[in-house]
């Protein structure tokens, strides 16, 4: 039921920013489930919590949880003592990795809360260790995982060798030219073949084991070979069992560490939580509130989502909204479109927040008690399936808030009680709910603009008027409350504002009671002490911006005096370290004045720190910085990268990460040294990337050959790679008619050399211009 309430506050607007925060779908539903709490106590615990999350932001950083999205896939799989695959494994280590980062930053703070997760924590660098010795960083089993496999795969190397080249020696063969469908071999099924065109498959004896999908070409695997494919298929067989024993012991070593895992899955959980939590509390400038008895105390109130979306310009309007054990209803009254609801919202979205252990948003000597209940009757509850109109939705909501069982303390929140009928009536309506909501003991912000329901009141102390601010002289309403006075609509003023007829406002006026003229009249007085007072509060802020701005041009002077301080400082140590040098030198026949001055100078204080990195404006200060031939940091493709040259008009950088070679925009790049998040540096330190080799190890340029020339010099590289011991080759060869390209891997697919080939990614490197070969 209260959660109905509940939705009439934006409630569910401030939890989905929160959820948007947190980095794991886990997390996001425990914040779609925020509940209030069981005590003043847990969320004053919870208050501190969040405060140590958001420190550590401040100081470290946050670390992120994505693995938790695939922790289940695993992590029952481990419980069922099943041998964990090499995608599992990957997806384990991951979360190892961000175990490790989330340990890391919380060395950096000594709160309560931080210390007891971080006692929570395992030690995640055995498991990673553990995992890296077998899987490479995507997924793929290390050859050297252990001894027996790097000999298997080395024997499979052998005998695939010599396959291929028998193969490649019959595809050679002048009489099986017509037979042959192409000149070079393939795979089916991990055995070799050769294709052999539909029909002619009786002039070469051996097996046949699939066709295309044409049916124009068949694969058969000569008779000559299948003796070594049978030696072939075991050592691959033999290399499966290995991999398999290999991933079963890394899940035994897993397994034993199931509990851990458990706790340290619900730490990395909570963290996330708190993480998000906080960075949401350090958008909205959220503060910890204490808890009382009997006293509503909001110091500068504003409502979160506004306070969110607020960009550069005028601070959110802060309100001060004060209810004690005497006066605990605020009847809050003015201007349409002048700030009622919202301060209502405000009110019950912190009252709310703060019992759910969340940080509200308004100034830290608040004090709000913690309410076991929270009513809110805000906008239309018509319901035609039920027959009921707005008015009869609206008086049943309020009759239901008397009806339910009283919790103290209790908030009732309602806007525009009993508006949507005849004034008089309405007003004695709302004047009875009223003084039942208090005599229950509730709190409460009701907003009206019924003109009778203002009256009256001065007998009961339990009821506090208060209304929102009308200003002339800005030109409307300035959304800011005003205790212990009764607001107006101000509808003749609105009229005229939104542009009504002048005529047709005029006209209205002499429509108004003689009691309601002399109100108007009395009320324009007011307005006019209200506008001196404004002026003179205008007046005040002016000299508190002066006074702020003068003490900015202080720090500014004494920061400008610190830094010609310490250019004295660092010419006066050159200038000292060089009379010493010069002393060092005559003093050279004597070894205790020697001693004496070296150890002097290596006392001096290191003045001289080297050029500090500064502020980069554009990409000429981003290329002094980082020269060609720096590394940098690629965060959209989470890869390092090397710079191969300057900018072009448009500010794009040729960079080389990994085997592409891309462009840049300069201001997506960062130098090597500043990883964008703390786990991705732990990534970083525990091998995640794989190292980048030199251009020169990879890179064979064939543009500009013939197609036999070409190929005598891809031959002549791809020997001195072999020889090098590369494992990887880039060959551009360009497009031009295609024919180099054709030949090229043609060439490729019959060599003995090469393992297997791709074409080049055209994503990355704007056409397949280029082949990637792999050497085996």
């Amino acid at each position: 039921m209260e959660a109905n309430y509940l939705k009439n506050i934006d409630w569910e607007l401030v939890l989905r920013k929160i959820k948007e925060l947190a980095s794991s779908d886990l997390a996001k539903d425990e914040i779609d489930r925020t509940a209030p709490l069981g005590s003043a106590a847990e969320a004053l615990n919870q208050f501190r919590q969040i405060e140590e999350a958001a420190e550590l932001i401040e100081v470290a950083g946050r670390t992120t949880a994505e693995s938790l999205n695939l922790f289940p896939l695993w992590f029952e799989r481990l419980k069922k003592s099943a041998v964990l695959n090499g995608v599992e494994l990957k997806d384990a280590r991951l979360f190892f990795i961000e175990v490790l980062a989330l340990k890391q930053i919380l060395s950096q703070s000594s709160g309560t809360w931080v210390q007891q997760i971080k006692a929570q924590l395992l030690e995640a660098k055995r498991p990673i260790s553990a995992i890296d010795q077998v899987l490479t960083p995507d997924g793929s089993v290390r050859s050297d995982a252990s001894e027996t496999l790097y000999n298997l795969i080395q024997r499979k190397k052998d005998f695939e060798r010599e396959v291929r080249n028998h193969l490649d020696t019959l595809v050679k063969k002048h009489d099986l030219e017509p037979v042959l469908r192409d000149r070079f071999v393939t795979t089916r099924e991990g055995r070799w073949v050769v294709p052999v065109k539909s029909g002619m498959q009786h002039q070469l004896k051996g097996i046949i084991h699939d066709s295309s999908q044409s049916k124009q070409t068949v694969f058969i695997e000569p008779e000559e070979v299948v003796k070594t494919n049978n030696e072939l298929r075991k050592i691959l067989s033999a290399i499966d069992e290995e991999i398999h024993h290999l991933f079963k012991e890394l899940s035994k070593m897993l397994e034993t560490m199931i509990e851990e895992i458990k706790l340290a899955h619900q730490c990395l959980l909570d963290c996330d939580i708190r993480f998000a939590q906080a960075q949401f509390a350090r958008l909205v400038e959220a503060r910890s509130v204490t808890f009382s008895d009997g006293e509503l105390f909001l110091h500068e109130l504003r409502h979160p989502i506004l306070e969110l979306e607020k960009k550069e310009g005028p601070r959110v309007v802060s309100n001060t909204v004060e209810l004690s054990g005497e006066r605990r209803i605020l009847l809050l009254s003015g201007p349409n479109a002048g700030g009622k609801t919202v301060l209502l919202k405000s009110v019950g979205l912190a009252c709310h927040m703060a019992r759910c252990g969340l940080l509200p948003v308004c100034d830290a000597n608040s004090r709000i008690p913690f309410f076991r209940r929270i009513y809110a009757v805000v906008g239309d509850s018509q319901s035609v399936s039920e027959h009921i109109s707005t008015f009869a939705a609206h008086l049943k909501a309020l009759n239901e808030i008397l009806e339910l069982p009283s919790a103290s303390p209790q908030l009732v929140l309602v806007d525009e009680i009993c508006g949507a009928t005849d004034p008089e009536e309405g007003a004695a309506l709302a004047k009875s709910f009223i003084m039942a909501y208090e005599k229950m003991g509730s709190f409460g912000v009701v907003t009206s603009h019924l003109g009778p329901i203002k009256k009256g009141w001065e007998t009961n102390k339990g009821v506090l008027p208060g209304s929102m601010e009308y200003s002339d002289e800005a030109g409307g309403a300035t959304y800011r409350l005003i205790l212990g006075a009764h607001g107006r609509s101000m509808a003749l003023k609105v009229a005229e504002k939104v542009g009504v007829n002048h005529a047709i406002v005029e006209r209205a006026q002499t429509f108004l009671s003689p009691e309601s003229q002399s109100l108007h009249k009395a009320m324009k007085e007011i307005e006019a002490n209200q506008s001196e007072l404004n002026a003179m509060r205008k007046d005040l802020q002016k000299e508190r911006s002066e006074a702020e701005n003068s003490r900015r041009e202080y720090l500014r002077l004494i920061d400008d005096l610190n830094k010609e301080k310490a250019t004295l400082l660092e010419d006066l140590a050159a200038k000292s370290e060089q009379k010493l040098l010069e002393l060092i030198d005559q003093a050279k026949k004597s070894d205790d004045r020697i001693k004496g001055l070296e150890q002097l100078k290596s006392q001096m204080p290191e003045i001289i720190k080297g050029p500090q990195r500064s502020e980069i404006a554009n990409v000429q200060d981003f290329l002094t910085q980082n020269p060609v031939g720096s590394r940098v940091y690629i965060p959209h493709l989470a890869k390092d990268a090397i710079i191969q040259g300057v900018a072009n008009q448009k500010g794009e950088i040729p960079v080389l990460a990994g085997s592409m070679r891309l462009s840049i925009l300069w201001s997506q790049l960062k130098p090597n040294s500043l990883p964008d998040s703390v786990t991705r540096k732990v990534i970083r330190e525990t091998g995640f990337q794989m190292p980048i080799a030199t251009q020169a190890e990879r890179t064979i340029d064939l543009r500009g050959f013939r197609i036999e020339k070409a190929l005598e010099e891809l031959e002549l590289q791809l020997d001195r790679a072999m020889q090098a011991q590369t494992d990887k080759v880039r060959i551009i060869h360009g497009h031009g008619t295609e024919a180099l390209k054709r030949a090229v891997r043609t060439y490729l697919a019959r060599s003995i050399y090469i393992k297997k080939w791709r074409a080049g990614d055209t994503e990355a490197t704007g056409d397949d211009g280029v082949t990637f070969a792999e050497l085996g």
